[in-house]
């Protein structure tokens, strides 16, 4: 619904006053004064002094007619100019507010980006984490297999350290004692009921400091609780 203020609607009335004075008063006069001083010369003069008047009238209307009219179109495009005016300004804060949208989204999508990398660098070290300790677990386990695979009771490498001190201590310069490089399987031999033949070589220094080499055949016993006897010894 259309509204009009108090001075629209005076303006309104007086333009409709003018628009009915104009046509019912001052036209009819017009056609009047224009016939007397046609038809009497005595009011010539009369006439055409009411007739200057009627027309001063006449122009002053079509002025002020015209000048209502263009103070109504100064109105209408002052109107048109403060709505396009108010459109501009809320059409700038709509793409104001569109772009602190967009970047409230880009920053979202930033921090979800920074989430995703802390929980893929999380996933990979704990990834790692666990192949550590499952490799771990393996080699423990798998010494523990090599362990459990040996025989109970005393070994060949146990048997072969207990010769090499029976026969330390008959050598001269048990310190210099120099023993070759060979497999315990291939110089100690299982004799049954915890005993153990030991046969090889050892260089040493005798009493004058020269280097010897003595030949010997050693046979040890496992008694337990980590204890060994000397069975026999023989050295060539």
């Amino acid at each position: 619904m259309k509204k009009y203020s108090l001075a629209q609607f005076k303006n309104k009335r007086t333009d409709k006053l003018f628009k009915k004075i104009l046509i019912w008063i001052l036209l009819p006069f017009f056609i009047l004064m224009l016939s007397a001083v046609l038809s009497s010369g005595v009011g010539m003069v009369a006439g055409f002094i009411f007739l200057l008047i009627g027309t001063t009238f006449l122009v002053v209307g079509f002025f002020y007619h015209l000048l209502i009219k263009t103070q109504k179109f100064k109105k209408i495009q002052e109107a048109m100019n403060s709505n396009l005016k108010e459109q501009a300004n809320r059409s700038k804060e709509k793409q104001e507010e569109l772009k602190r949208l967009r970047d409230s989204v880009k920053e979202k999508e930033r921090d979800l980006k920074e989430s995703k990398n802390k929980t893929s660098d999380g996933v990979i070290a704990f990834i790692v984490f666990v192949v550590f300790i499952i490799f771990i677990f393996i080699l423990f386990s798998g010494n523990d297999n090599d362990t459990s695979n040996e025989p109970s009771g005393p070994t060949k490498v146990e048997a072969m350290v207990m010769g090499q001190q029976f026969l330390e201590d008959r050598l001269k310069a048990p310190s210099t004692a120099d023993y070759p490089w060979e497999s315990y399987n291939s110089v100690v031999e299982n004799l049954g009921g915890n005993k153990f033949r030991y046969k090889s070589y050892v260089d040493s220094e005798n009493s004058f400091g020269a280097k010897i080499r003595t030949n010997f055949d050693i046979v040890v016993k496992y008694v337990g609780e980590d204890n060994w006897s000397l069975i026999s010894i023989d050295t060539w």
